[in-house]
C-alpha cells in the first residue's frame, strides 16, 4: 500500500523474546514459559542484542522509511474440517 514500485530485499532480525511479546501485544494467548527454554524449565530465553539496535519490529520498519499502520481488511481463508486419503493401488 506504500506505492512504491519495484521489488526490494531486506530482512530483519529478531529475537525469540520479542517475537512472543509481539504476540503478546497482538492478543495471542501465550503462557509464561515456553517449552524447550533454558534449563528445561520452560523459561522463555532473552538473547541479547548483538547489534545493539532495532528493539522491536516496528522501530526496524521505520528506520527503512516505512510506517505500520494497524487495520482491519477482508482475507481468504480456506477451512479444512475433514479428509480422508482414499486407498490407490501401487
Amino acid at each position: 500500500m506504500t506505492g512504491i514500485k519495484g521489488n526490494y530485499d531486506a530482512s530483519v532480525e529478531l529475537s525469540l523474546a520479542e517475537l512472543i511479546a509481539m504476540a503478546r501485544a497482538a492478543g495471542a494467548d501465550i503462557p509464561g514459559g515456553a517449552p524447550g527454554g533454558a534449563g528445561g524449565r520452560g523459561n522463555v530465553p532473552v538473547a541479547s542484542d548483538p547489534g545493539g539496535g532495532g528493539s522491536s519490529l516496528a522501530d526496524a520498519v521505520q528506520s527503512m522509511g516505512l510506517k505500520l499502520e494497524s487495520r482491519k481488511a477482508m482475507v481468504d481463508q480456506l477451512i479444512v474440517d475433514h479428509i480422508e486419503k482414499t486407498p490407490t493401488e501401487n
